[in-house]
């Protein structure tokens, strides 16, 4: 279905559709129960498109990121031309992030070191600020309304957006940290819990409660590129994905 290497699926909230970009800049839109066929085609940029994620409170916006430095945002029912592009990047642009219970807030991370964050009802194609990480940034998440997590070097920095400074941050790791997922239970004994993967080979799950404070993790051979906790924590399932293998591995 692609005619290059692919890059970044991702479901939107309901699970009903599936999407990816590929190194051509093409994203491709997928039923995902019956994938055979693509539903939306669109020519994103002529530059690879590594970042290809659903708004997570309107099923009709799609946000894309290519190796043009350009993030779009898409309205999946007239998908011929972008809605708006958001500039200011001065490298790739490798993650976005949504701000919960703020869905005109996007945020992107980016090897220039810095967090920008948008506010789309402006129709500005500048970041309302931003926020120096210090390494190319690998990944960003929000775990509120007013916290993000950047991860890049050997650790992470989670931000207080209501005054643009760092809460907290920690270097646990020898190598790059890659990828993070953060996930809320409060019916679980851990009611949260970020985890994050390194180039180490090591995969540590930190307590938000606990001034992010390791936990546990596991050791694995190979660096891992990424990492997801299952949806539900009781499960306490994490999946990781290191070369070419994912695991579902149980604490």
């Amino acid at each position: 279905r692609f005619k290059d290497l692919v890059y970044s699926a991702s479901f939107r909230a309901d699970g009903k559709l599936l999407v990816a970009g590929d190194a051509t800049g093409q994203v491709s839109i997928y039923d995902s129960y019956n994938p055979r066929n693509i539903l939306v085609s669109i020519n994103a940029s002529t530059h690879p498109t590594h970042v290809t994620k659903f708004h997570q409170h309107d099923n009709r916006s799609l946000v894309t990121a290519s190796d043009d430095r350009i993030t779009r945002v898409w309205d999946i029912s007239h998908p011929y031309e972008p809605t708006l592009e958001l500039g200011g990047a001065t490298d790739y642009i490798r993650s976005v992030t949504f701000v919960p219970n703020a869905p005109h807030l996007i945020a992107t991370g980016s090897y220039d070191n810095f967090i920008r964050l948008y506010d789309i009802r402006t129709k500005s194609n500048q970041p309302i600020f931003k926020l120096n990480h210090g390494n190319p940034i690998e990944d960003i998440i929000s775990i509120s309304q007013t916290q993000l997590v950047s991860c890049g070097g050997t650790g992470f920095k989670v931000w207080d957006l209501t005054n643009n400074s760092t809460l907290f941050e920690r270097g646990n790791f020898n190598k790059t940290v890659t990828c993070m997922d953060y996930i809320e239970d409060f019916n679980a004994p851990m009611n949260s819990a970020l985890i994050a993967s390194s180039l180490d080979g090591h995969v540590k799950v930190f307590d938000p409660l606990d001034n992010f404070k390791v936990k546990f993790g596991w050791k694995f051979s190979s660096a891992v590129l990424s990492c997801a906790i299952s949806p539900s924590i009781v499960n306490d399932t994490t999946a990781v994905s290191y070369t070419h293998l994912t695991l579902p591995t149980k604490a």
